[in-house]
Formats: structure tokens, C-alpha cells, sequence
């Protein structure tokens, strides 16, 4: 992947090559990243009354979720069909530390809006969090690349490609594939370093390091006590 600085607000572009397990075929694949809201994308044409209000509820579900569970719970009453609201609802539940409630709903979102991107990351989240890693390949229809999973599209927006690599680098990660899995955590550092994602997976790999290396000391702490007997 070239690596070329760039203004934050600028489009540019990204690309992998990796290894595959069986099944798992990424190849070399590219698109461009944009800082500037994708207004064009399906989900993100909404009805008149609810784009006016979309950036309202957003703040509101991050600022204040106990305010926001009801009066977003109202607008899905009224647009059950609009994906946003269901991922606004989700994190307002997420917010109020109601984890049942906000996997309700995404795998609500999951079911209605199959093809919504943060639909398919937000339900993978909670699946990751209850150690079910076999449902990963179904909910992205086993493609690990973006332009796989969405292959009419050449560009995406930089929460989108951060979410998606967060995601797959959890799941490789956790499948005990750190190598792939270093694979999406380089790219988060290039594009996003100082998001959280990107820290937060910092850390795992960390963490992760350390137990491989005691792992491999106990091992070898237990060859000698046996040779010694």
C-alpha cells in the first residue's frame, strides 16, 4: 500500500495485498477514502423530515442516550424502513449500558437492511463479543475486502473503512490468525491513527503478544520440570 500524506480532507486511495485462508480470496484490491459525507449512497437518502433531523439525533444518541432511546424508538415508529435510525437507536442503548436492547435492534437493522454496511459492522461487534466467530463469514457474505463486499463502489467514506478493518482485524484476530490480522491494524494506522478503533486495536495486539509469550514460557517451564523428574 503506498503511502502518500495527504490534507485529512482529501480523497486517497488504499490497497492490500495478503494471503488467504481456504475460502477467504482477497487478492489486490484498491478504492478511494473520503472525509466528505457520501450523500448519494442509498441509506444515506433519507426523507425529507428525517435528513433535517439526522445530525441532531446522531449528536443526541452519543450526548445524551437516555434522552435519545425514546424519541428514536418514535421515528423508527414512524420510518421503520430508514437504516440510520436503527444504528442511532443502537448506539443510544449502547450508551445507557442496555446491551440487550442494542443487539435487539441490530439484528433488527440486520434483518431489514441486509446490505447496510453498518448494519452488517454493528451486529459483527456484538457476534465478536459472544465469541461467534462462524457468524462472521455469513453476515458479510464472505468477502474480508470492501471492495468485495461492495464491488459497484470506488469510494467510501473513512468511518466506514475504519469500522470494517476494526472489525476484520478483531475477527482474524480472534481466530488466532494475527498475521492477517496485522494486515487491517497497519492499514488503520495509516489512515487513522489516532482513532480510537485503530488504539483500541493497539492494545489487543498487545495484550494478545504477551499471552503468546508466557504461553510459549509456560510451555517451556513444564518440558524442563518433566526432563527433571
Amino acid at each position: 500500500m503506498s503511502k502518500r500524506k495527504r490534507k485529512p480532507r482529501d480523497r486517497r486511495p488504499t490497497s492490500r495485498r495478503r494471503s488467504s485462508p481456504p475460502g477467504e480470496v482477497l487478492g489486490l484490491t484498491s478504492y478511494d477514502i473520503t472525509w466528505e459525507p457520501l450523500h448519494n449512497l442509498p441509506h444515506n437518502i433519507l426523507p425529507p423530515e428525517v435528513d433535517s433531523q439526522a445530525e441532531r439525533l446522531h449528536n443526541l444518541a452519543l450526548s445524551e442516550p437516555a434522552k435519545a432511546v425514546p424519541e428514536l424508538e418514535s421515528w423508527i415508529e414512524r420510518y421503520p424502513d430508514v437504516a440510520k435510525l436503527y444504528n442511532f437507536l443502537c448506539l443510544a442503548y449502547q450508551g445507557v449500558g442496555d446491551t440487550a436492547n442494542a443487539e435487539r435492534i441490530a439484528r433488527e437493522n440486520y434483518r431489514r437492511h441486509p446490505d447496510y454496511l453498518f448494519a452488517k459492522l454493528n451486529l459483527a461487534e456484538f457476534c465478536l463479543k459472544a465469541f461467534q466467530l462462524d457468524e462472521i463469514p455469513s453476515i458479510f457474505n464472505g468477502k474480508y475486502e470492501l471492495s468485495l463486499l461492495y464491488p459497484e463502489r470506488k469510494l467510501f467514506h473513512i468511518t466506514e473503512v475504519v469500522g470494517f478493518m476494526g472489525i476484520m482485524a478483531m475477527y482474524f484476530l480472534m481466530k488466532g490468525e494475527a498475521d492477517q490480522a496485522r494486515i487491517y491494524q497497519r492499514i488503520l494506522q495509516d489512515i487513522a491513527p489516532d482513532h480510537p478503533v485503530t488504539q483500541s486495536l493497539e492494545q489487543r495486539f498487545k495484550s494478545s503478544l504477551l499471552v503468546g509469550i508466557l504461553g510459549k514460557a509456560l510451555k517451556a517451564l513444564g518440558g524442563r520440570s518433566k526432563r527433571g523428574k
